[in-house]
């Protein structure tokens, strides 16, 4: 298959191709490979949207072995990379929009992604095995000052789910486990800098249905260790639970209520910045200081209805409306903006609130589908303070 496109509005085109064939009766493969290449937009009032000309090109080659013996196999691999003039460093794209004078550099960012995924599904309630492992590297040159900083992946999961009935009780239960390790790396004509972080979590996961009630509930265990410099590691391990209600009034129309947990210190600092820490860096004020890991708790109620044959006798339709707060504590951050060495990096003091609701409605008949949904979000600290443009404190606020 062969496509392509041209944009007036950026003087760009696109351009790709697909090919897909069988090998045999159980296994296929499919390569793709596509690219885009634009200058600067413009807007609508008839200047250019400085630093939006790109030069994009994805590779995507993927093998598929299915259902053979009980057993499915995929392997793929994955190359992206992405070349243009933007604004680096402290005056980056989260300052506002550029102007003329700003000075640019020629950025190269690349992301190469492996993996292989494997089922074990033998018709059996009591064996459903999935397994992935995989191996993502991240790269962004800057070829204007001669630095790159690149981060390596490598982990995987595995994990089994069994179904279970208990007199009129229905059982699903999911359990397993994952393991992540990342390398942070920076390099310049003079500097080697490296930093590393892994996680391993095993985690049960249950829901249970009675009649028109079902429960939801499960746990997750995380031992962690970050490196942040040469000589600071933190490490340690928390545990974090979740359940949920979900109950349907009537045929379609279901009323539910969810609150889980979750903690992260990995792969939080950008790697770009956490190499530059030093032997003085200070860690929530002292250079002996610990830092901890953020945790999350996020409760969610609302109500949803789905039905069938609603303006057609093929068609689908939901809807639905729900209220969420989620709360992040100990977030951590670093203390100052801008490059050179990192002096400090804080776990933030107050908890930082994200509260709104969301309402959705989907429509689909056959191969159509089409949503419409509004969302509101509200961020702030937990003393009342909004939180309006904060590196990594306030994403999305207001409606979407």
């Amino acid at each position: 298959m062969l496509r392509g496109g041209y944009f007036s509005a950026s003087s760009g085109y696109s351009g790709g191709v697909s090919v897909y064939g069988r090998i045999d009766d159980y296994s296929a493969l499919l390569f793709d490979i596509s690219g885009l290449h634009q200058d600067d937009y413009r807007t609508g009032g008839g200047g250019d949207a400085l630093n939006s000309a790109v030069k994009d090109a994805n590779y995507f080659i993927k093998y598929s072995l299915l259902k053979y013996h009980d057993h499915s196999l995929k392997i793929g691999a994955t190359h992206n990379q992405n070349e243009g003039d933007y604004l680096y460093g402290g005056a980056g794209s989260d300052m506002g929009v550029p102007t003329p004078s700003q000075a640019t550099s020629d950025i190269v960012s690349s992301r190469d992604t492996y993996t292989i995924d494997h089922r074990y599904n033998p018709q059996s309630d009591f064996i459903d095995i999935k397994t992935n492992l995989y191996f993502n590297k991240r790269t962004l040159e800057n070829k204007t000052s001669t630095t790159e900083v690149f981060s390596e992946n490598v982990g995987g999961n595995i994990k089994n789910k069994m179904t279970l009935i208990t007199g009129d009780f229905n059982h699903i239960f999911t359990y397993g486990g994952d393991y992540n390790v990342e390398d942070g790396k920076s390099k310049t004509t003079t500097t080697n800098k490296k930093i590393s972080s892994k996680t391993l979590g095993l985690f049960a996961q249950g829901s249970t249905n009675y009649s028109a009630l079902t429960f939801h509930y499960g746990i997750r265990f995380d031992d962690y260790e970050a490196k942040y410099s040469s000589t600071r590691t933190f490490s340690g391990h928390e545990f974090s639970p979740n359940f949920g209600l979900d109950f349907e009034v009537m045929e379609g129309l279901n009323l539910f209520a969810n609150y889980s947990e979750s903690i992260k210190i990995g792969s939080i600092v950008p790697v770009g910045w956490l190499v530059n820490t030093t032997a003085t860096t200070k860690y929530n004020g002292s250079v002996d200081g610990v830092i901890k890991p953020e945790t999350s708790e996020q409760v969610e109620v609302g109500v949803r209805y789905k039905s069938k044959g609603v303006f057609t006798q093929d068609d689908s339709f939901s809807a639905g409306v729900s209220v969420f707060k989620t709360i992040i504590s100990d977030l951590v951050y670093r203390g100052e903006g801008g490059g050179g060495p990192v002096l400090t990096i804080n776990n933030e003091t107050l908890d930082i609130e994200s509260y709104g609701f969301e309402l959705k409605t989907t429509w689909a008949l056959n191969a159509y589908k089409t949503s419409l949904s509004f969302l509101h979000v509200d961020t702030e600290y937990s003393d009342g303070t909004p939180i309006i443009t904060e590196r990594r404190k306030a994403a999305s606020i207001g409606d979407t």
